[in-house]
């Protein structure tokens, strides 16, 4: 393979032969650097990607460019409409700091600075948003043959501190039922604490998908992942205050004109948008509202899920069950997330122990007492 470079007034140039065009005319890649060292180094990977033949990027593309192209195919391919949202707006930092380099140029090292200097003026979760979404991003590249090693090795952040859950007691949730329970959308509230679903499965929720009759609803739709799609069975005084619910609803119906029904189960109040579903900040506002009514501890409406998962592992349902209730792709997702805020199921799994060998000693004839010795 040919390939070779040469002193350019104070920089150096490398081409590397990559054969002939339709036409015959022969092929060169050409890079320039400001020292000789990088441009030995970029020759003897250049001409090994092209020896594997591995194509290498225009030599004008640049970081911006690819990440651009990156998102059209990446919305086409996702799932849920939170993760391109994701994607987008971490686009949106990484392309002003990072978009004028030439994608085959681009450094470990620039991404370390980059992701550096967004550690104090963003939280650690949204750097690693960042980070996860630019690999993501450059790992396809390499599918699409455009790099042949990814700029992300070597690229570190510092591990995320945990946080834990933020939730109620049952008592508190009592509390708050009481408050809410005149509210219209309080059936949407309850069924967010009583199931665990998520505030844009709520929103997003349709009559098709409820059985009253067997207690079920089939989540589906744009969904988190393959395993958010699950059959969510509903607790007697779920049922009854969904049909509470709908009753109300039939009549709101009736009462008014024009009223365009999408089959939305939680719809806006407003006459202007009756019949279209409620809109998930507007459900986040009214959860707020009557938390503070209540005199209760801020939680996000996503802590009702989290209250839910407490209560139900506190009383002992096991984390397998939680997990496919909640629509965790794993169960060790739900155990890394709630073991630690349960530690009386933790005491009493230790005692397990000691129940099964007196039993043990007691079928035997042996003394059930440990022996003491002073």
């Amino acid at each position: 393979m040919k390939g070779y470079k040469r002193k350019r007034g104070n920089s150096w140039q490398i081409l590397v032969y990559l054969g002939k065009d339709a036409n015959g005319k022969k092929k060169y890649r050409a890079e320039t650097f400001h020292d000789e060292d990088s441009a030995e180094a970029r020759l003897h990977d250049l001409i090994s990607e092209t020896i594997k033949n591995r194509r290498v990027p225009p030599a004008d593309m640049t970081v911006a460019e690819y990440l651009e192209r990156w998102l059209i195919h990446y919305r086409a391919t996702s799932r849920s409409a939170k993760t391109v949202s994701q994607a987008e707006w971490a686009c949106k930092h990484i392309i002003p700091a990072l978009g004028k380099v030439r994608l085959s140029r681009l450094t470990p090292l620039e991404i370390q600075t980059f992701l550096d200097s967004k550690q104090g003026e963003f939280k650690p979760k949204s750097v690693k948003t960042m980070r996860d979404v630019l690999r993501n991003a450059l790992n396809q590249a390499i599918e699409w043959e455009l790099l042949y090693r990814s700029p992300m090795r070597g690229v570190h952040l510092p591990p995320l501190r945990r946080v834990d859950p933020p939730f109620w007691s049952a008592e508190q949730l009592d509390k708050f039922f009481d408050e809410a329970k005149s509210h219209r959308l309080f059936a949407a509230l309850f069924l967010s604490a009583s199931t665990g679903m998520r505030r844009g499965e709520i929103v997003g929720l349709r009559w098709e998908q409820v059985n009253l009759g067997k207690g079920e609803i089939s989540v589906r739709g744009h969904t988190k992942t393959e395993s958010s799609r699950r059959l969510v069975n509903l607790s007697p005084d779920t049922v009854l205050v969904l049909r509470q619910y709908r009753e109300a609803q039939d009549g709101e119906r009736a009462a008014m004109d024009g009223y365009d029904d999408k089959g939305y189960v939680f719809t806006s109040p407003n006459r202007e948008r009756a019949g279209k579903p409620i809109h998930g900040d507007g459900l986040y506002r009214v959860f707020i509202r009557i938390s503070k009514k209540a005199n209760l501890s801020h939680i996000p409406f996503h802590g009702l899920r989290h209250t839910f998962a407490t209560l139900m592992l506190q009383e002992g349902v096991h984390p397998k069950i939680v997990s496919e209730m909640l629509g965790h792709a794993e169960v060790r997702t739900t155990l890394d997330r709630y073991s630690h805020l349960i530690p009386s199921v933790k005491k009493e799994a230790a005692n397990v122990i000691d129940g099964v060998l007196r039993k043990v000693r007691k079928n035997q004839g042996s003394s059930t007492e440990i022996d003491r010795k002073d």
